[in-house]
């Protein structure tokens, strides 16, 4: 009898299990409404630092890629002449970003997500800027037209006041990793846990950051981009080339191992962009559901399609407008399927080109629509290559991301620079290498120095001997002890300096 009671309870229960299972697939999903407040700026906020070119051309850019995903978006800059001819005058209208314009921007964003969460809306927001950065007491801040707009501005003023459900923060901007760290006592810097952004203070545990950084401290713009180094990767990663996995979701993991993996190349650490991040607490750590995109795309690898038109399936690949601007760098896998989510544009007339960089070949890809690269066919190239800047960026993307590479990064949040793909040696130079090279340029300039120094002794001891030939017996034999200690010296400075310029060149030269 008990046994059959037990029976019944285990039934019970497995029939409770699955009726609640069955109530929440049959239940609605809740929709996710998005946010964006978009700030470029061009101008810095003090005499000595230059002005930008390209912040202004970053927010229109952002403002296109929040716009096809869906966003309902903000934006608050001013064009310059450049831009305004770029983009044709059909652009969002556009507010510049004093303190006032960004005040009145988020009363509108807030009541908008008001609304989105009274009809049981999860709402995401974002906030994003492109302009100068600084350190002002201690504090990082970005510069508005007419103001310092600090962290506890962003805090304050914009995070607290949207009230959405999840934030993520985007700054492309000098310093910008002041969002995240503090200098403590005697300019020592401390991580992020112990700034002012720890996740149990200010309203920020909802939040994510994603902020540039170089060694520099600067942020980086390039001409062959007309953008921003850092916001052309975060936006070339979100518009469907990080989605390493091809769910349709790209993640903060994603997204960070496409961006470093992205900037690997650059030896030069002074000139590398890099990514400091912080996830948002409780688990939301999607970006982008690409899903939600309201435009066309481009298929690349796809299960099934003939690759016999498609370009080698390993290479960096650059995606344009008829107009030339540069949307979308990546470099797929040779494994596994990209979609990249075509921009919705409308100033420069339908269609985009793709353009593989290792073999030149152009792709003309219709807009509006999806499509898979395999059903097109290339087109003479048309590329001309623009100036010798190229020097350290032009190595950007020379290595292919997908599931396999970033797997083989490290897992935790904060994706280290020291995993490499099997064969290569991509790192910043070690202090110990660093010494090792200025040793070897060292001895080498010496050993040459030596060399040459044995020459001149040799020289001059050829001479001495033409004159002792004619010398009487004295002279004659001045002379000859001057010869001998001068063959002498030339054998110790020859001998030395072959060693030392062997010796450095050896620890230029050799791997170890």
């Amino acid at each position: 009898m008990k046994a059959r009671r037990g029976w019944c309870v285990v039934v019970l229960a497995l029939w409770m299990a699955a009726s609640a299972h069955a109530a929440a697939a049959a239940a609605p999903a809740r929709e996710t409404r998005r946010f964006a407040l978009v700030i470029g700026n061009n101008r810095p906020p003090r005499a000595d630092l230059p002005r930008l070119r390209y912040a202004d051309d970053d927010a229109v850019r952002w403002a296109v890629l929040f716009d096809t995903l869906g966003a309902d978006v903000q934006v608050l800059a001013e064009l310059d002449d450049e831009s305004r001819q770029l983009y044709g005058g059909i652009v969002p209208p556009m507010t510049p970003p004093s303190r006032a314009a960004v005040d009145a921007a988020v009363v509108r964003i807030a009541a908008a997500i008001a609304g989105a969460r009274a009809g049981g809306a999860h709402v995401v927001f974002y906030f994003i800027y492109a302009g100068h950065g600084d350190v002002e007491d201690g504090k990082g801040y970005v510069a508005l037209t007419d103001a310092h707009f600090t962290r506890d501005d962003l805090s304050a003023r914009v995070l607290q006041a949207v009230h959405a459900d999840t934030n993520h923060v985007i700054v492309d901007a000098c310093r910008a990793s002041y969002f995240l760290t503090n200098r403590g006592p005697g300019g020592e810097r401390r991580v992020w846990q112990d700034s002012y952004f720890r996740p149990d203070e200010s309203g920020t545990r909802n939040t994510g950051f994603l902020l540039a950084s170089s060694s520099s401290g600067l942020s980086h713009e390039w001409e062959e981009f007309q953008a921003g180094i850092f916001s052309h990767e975060v936006r070339s990663g979100l518009m469907g080339p990080a989605d390493a996995n091809g769910d349709g979701l790209i993640t903060y993991r994603e997204l960070i191992g496409f961006v470093r993996l992205a900037n690997r190349p650059v030896r030069n650490e002074r000139f590398r962009p890099q990514i400091v991040s912080r996830v948002p607490a409780g688990g939301d750590d999607v970006l982008i559901d690409l899903r939600e995109a309201h435009a066309g795309s481009l298929a690349l690898g796809s299960p099934g399609a003939a690759p016999a038109l498609a370009p080698p399936p390993s290479s960096h690949l650059m995606l344009e407008d008829r107009a030339g601007i540069r949307w979308v760098d990546f470099h797929p896998g040779a494994a596994g399927a990209t979609r990249v989510i075509l921009p919705r544009v409308s100033w420069n007339g339908p269609g985009f080109y793709l353009r593989s960089v290792a073999t030149n070949a152009e792709y003309s890809v219709p807009a509006g629509s999806d499509v898979n690269l395999a059903q097109l066919a290339p087109r003479a190239p048309s590329l001309l290559h623009r100036g010798a800047i190229h020097d350290a960026f032009t190595h950007l993307f020379e290595l292919a991301f997908d599931q396999a590479a970033l797997d083989a990064l490290p897992l935790d949040g904060e994706l280290s620079e020291d995993a490499s793909p099997p064969g290569t040696d991509l790192s910043p130079p070690s202090r110990w290498q660093t010494i090792r090279r200025a040793t070897a340029i060292g001895a080498v300039a010496l050993g040459g120095a030596s060399l040459a120094t044995a020459g001149v002794l040799a020289i001059s001891s050829a001479v001495l001997h033409d004159r002792a030939v004619g010398a009487d017996g004295v002279r004659r034999a001045q002379l000859n002890q001057d010869i001998s200690t001068r063959n002498r010296w030339t054998a110790i400075t020859g001998i030395g300096g072959a060693a030392l310029t062997a010796a450095g060149l050896g620890l230029l030269l050799w791997r170890w």
